[in-house]
């Protein structure tokens, strides 16, 4: 009798092993699909971070830029002369570019 019981918790043993090996590969194919999804979000994250900066950087030079227009004469008569816009008084002379 012995004997038996001895062979018979060697198949339980063997049965409980693989059961919880068919558990441990069923558990890491249903979760895989969610960690590959976990980096590729991390990944457009990254992304969306590093456009919010350079958007950030952009709308903070518009500001200063702005700043500038309330605050800085020079800045103000610099802008107006390169979109060719002239004082009242003055005469403005365009040339035709050689061909």
């Amino acid at each position: 009798m012995q004997k038996q019981s001895g062979g018979n918790l060697a198949k339980w043993t063997v049965a409980g092993i693989v059961l919880i090996a068919a558990a441990a590969a069923f558990s890491f194919l249903m979760v895989r699909p969610d960690i590959e999804e976990k980096h590729r979000l991390e990944a457009v994250r990254d992304e969306l971070k590093l456009r919010v900066a350079a958007e950030s950087a952009e709308v903070d030079d518009i500001n200063n830029r702005c700043a500038r227009f309330k605050d800085d004469k020079d800045f103000v008569e610099h802008e107006a002369r390169r979109n060719h816009r002239i004082s009242p008084g003055e005469t403005e002379f365009i040339f035709d570019a050689p061909e």
